[in-house]
C-alpha cells in the first residue's frame, strides 16, 4: 500500500508541474551499509523515481574512505550505488554542501574536521561572534540549521577541487550539485574573508558605522556573490563531462547564479518534497530552467511518507 501511494506522489509530481525532467530521491547516509544498497535502489526505481541525489560531502565529512578528510567507511559507498545506479538505469546525481559544516548538537568525533582544525573559518555577525561559539540550540532559536564557514574561508577552494577530483576520477556522475554555497543570511556574513575582501573593493569595512544606504545595498549583493569565482573555477575541473547545478539558498541567490554561463542550472529554495503544497505555477517559479536543461525535482523519501500522511515515518519507507 505505501508503495501504491509513493507511485501516485511521483505521478502527481510529473503531473503538477506539466514538464518533463527528473524526478530524484535523496539517498539517506544512514542506508550506505552494503547490503541496504540494491534493494534501496531497485524500490527506487520501482516507484518511479528517475535518479538518486548522493551526498559526496556533507556536515565538512566525506562519504568515501579518505586519509585527507573524516570520513567513518572502511569501503565505498558511492561506488556501489553508482555500481547499482548503471544496472538499474537510474541517474547517479552527486551533492556537495560546502559551507555548511555541521548541524548536531553533539560536536564531531573525528579530531581533523574543520569544527577543531580551522575554526578561524566560521561565519560571524557584525558584533564579530563566530558561529562555533555558539551552541546549536542558540542558532536554531535563530531559525538556523547548523553551523557554516565562510565561502571565502581560504582552503575552502582546495576542498572543492580535492571533491571534484575524487568525482572524476572514481564515479560516472550524471550532474554535480553545488549547496549551501554561502552563509545563511546577511547577519551571518561578517567573517574576517568577506569583509576583507569588501574593504579591497570599496575601502569600508561593512561591519562599520561608516556604511551609507548604498554602500550597506552593495554589501547585500556582495556577500551572496562571494561564491561566484569559486563555482566558476568548479566548472572549468568539471570540463563538461556532466551538469553544475547549483542549489541557491534564496531566489536573490538563484538570480545571481542564473547570469553565468557556466551554471547548467539553478535550483532556489532547496525544491525539496513539500510539493504537492505548491500549484503548478509555483513550483516552476522555484526552479530557473535554462535552454536544453531539464526539469529537476529532489526528494527526500522520509519527508514524502509524511505528505502523505504515514506513520510511523520509516527509514526506508517502502514495507509497512
Amino acid at each position: 500500500m505505501i508503495k501504491f501511494y509513493l507511485i501516485v506522489f511521483v505521478s502527481l509530481v510529473v503531473g503538477l508541474t506539466g514538464l518533463e525532467g527528473e524526478v530524484l530521491v535523496l539517498y539517506p547516509t544512514s542506508y550506505f551499509q552494503i547490503d541496504s544498497i540494491p534493494a534501496y535502489l531497485q524500490q527506487a526505481r520501482d516507484i518511479g523515481f528517475t535518479g538518486i541525489v548522493v551526498d559526496l560531502y556533507e556536515q565538512g565529512i566525506a562519504n568515501y574512505p579518505s586519509d585527507q578528510l573524516p570520513s567513518g567507511f572502511s569501503f565505498d559507498p558511492l561506488e556501489e550505488i553508482s555500481y547499482h545506479c548503471q544496472r538499474l538505469n537510474l541517474k547517479f546525481y552527486l551533492r556537495l554542501s560546502l559551507c555548511k559544516v555541521w548541524q548536531s548538537s553533539s560536536p564531531p568525533v573525528y579530531a581533523n574536521h574543520v569544527f577543531y582544525s580551522h575554526p578561524q573559518w566560521f561565519a560571524a555577525n557584525n558584533r564579530g561572534e563566530r558561529m562555533i561559539e555558539f551552541t546549536l540550540d542558540d542558532l536554531q532559536q535563530q531559525n538556523l540549521s547548523g553551523y557554516f564557514i565562510s565561502p571565502l574561508a581560504p582552503g575552502l577552494e582546495k576542498l572543492a577541487q580535492q571533491l571534484i577530483d575524487q568525482v572524476n576520477q572514481n564515479y560516472p556522475a550524471d550532474g554535480i550539485i553545488i549547496t549551501n554555497l554561502t552563509v545563511p543570511g546577511i547577519e551571518w556574513s561578517y567573517d574576517p574573508f568577506l569583509r576583507s575582501a569588501f574593504k579591497r573593493k570599496y575601502y569600508v569595512d561593512p561591519a562599520s558605522d561608516y556604511l551609507n544606504s548604498q554602500l550597506a545595498q552593495s554589501w547585500a549583493v556582495f556577500y551572496m556573490q562571494a561564491p561566484l569565482e569559486l563555482t566558476y573555477k568548479l566548472s572549468l575541473l568539471i570540463e563538461d563531462r556532466y551538469p553544475l547545478i547549483i542549489e541557491a539558498q534564496s531566489r536573490e541567490m538563484g538570480e545571481i547564479f542564473d547570469q553565468q554561463q557556466y551554471v547548467d542550472m539553478i535550483i532556489t529554495d532547496s525544491c525539496l518534497v513539500e510539493v504537492l503544497a505548491y500549484s503548478p505555477k509555483d513550483l516552476s517559479d522555484l526552479v530557473k530552467l535554462r535552454k536544453n536543461t531539464s526539469f529537476l525535482i529532489i526528494m527526500d523519501l522520509q519527508d514524502i511518507l509524511t505528505v502523505i500522511g504515514y506513520k510511523p515515518m520509516l527509514k526506508i519507507g517502502l514495507t509497512p
